[in-house]
């Protein structure tokens, strides 16, 4: 399995944060939680993220927004949109424009998230035995 293989979450919703880390309490995923977009940008600047799963509707900047930007990262990162709103149009447009690879649905539960992730790793493990 790819060892390198990390999943960043930003929330603004602490709740939310905890339930995260409660949901991947003993699993092998390496996370890490972030609450603010500036905290979550130099993590991302600093540290090799594989997956960045991040809330869409927040404060004083959006999920959508905050994956627009991508600049000074420290190595591509794969980002899916968390959201409990259903706006297809808009979530396939930037899907479409490469901003953000999908949308996971809240309220998501532990079997949920953790299928995910699971299945996102062995992708990950695929492709970079294609290389």
């Amino acid at each position: 399995m790819n060892d390198d293989f990390s999943v960043l979450f930003l929330d603004d919703d602490g709740y939310m944060l905890n339930a995260y880390q409660r949901m991947l309490r003993g699993s092998s995923f390496q996370c890490v939680f972030e609450q603010s977009c500036l905290q979550a940008q130099n993590y991302l600047c600093c540290y090799p993220v594989s997956l960045l799963l991040v809330d869409y509707l927040m404060p004083k900047q959006s999920g959508l927004d905050f994956c627009r930007h991508k600049t000074g990262w420290k190595q591509p990162t794969d980002c899916y949109l968390l959201s409990a709103m259903h706006e297809p149009e808009r979530f396939k447009q930037a899907e479409q424009q490469g901003i953000i690879k999908g949308v996971l649905s809240k309220p998501i539960t532990k079997t949920e998230l953790l299928l995910f992730l699971d299945k996102y790793q062995h992708k990950l493990s695929n492709q970079a035995l294609l290389e």
